[in-house]
């Protein structure tokens, strides 16, 4: 089962208005009707691993996501 496109875009658009156009936002189908996340950019450079979730997590909780579109991510790699 696909994820919602709609709830993809609304994350991959949050998602690129934070990181910059020479970053790589990918949102995709994860297991199931989950999201995976993707992103690659150079905000991460000198960052540990924790802090990287921590800058995209961050993102997540500042807009207007709703809780059921929040537990669609099952999968976010910085």
């Amino acid at each position: 089962m696909a994820a919602d496109a709609q709830i993809k875009k609304k994350i991959e658009d949050l998602l690129r208005k934070e990181f910059n156009e020479n970053s790589t936002v990918d949102v995709s189908d994860g297991y199931q009707d989950n999201i995976h996340i993707v992103v690659v950019s150079s905000k991460f450079s000198g960052k540990s691993e924790n802090e990287k979730q921590d800058m995209l997590w961050s993102v997540i909780e500042a807009n207007d996501l709703s809780d059921f579109e929040k537990n669609k991510i099952s999968l976010i790699i910085p």
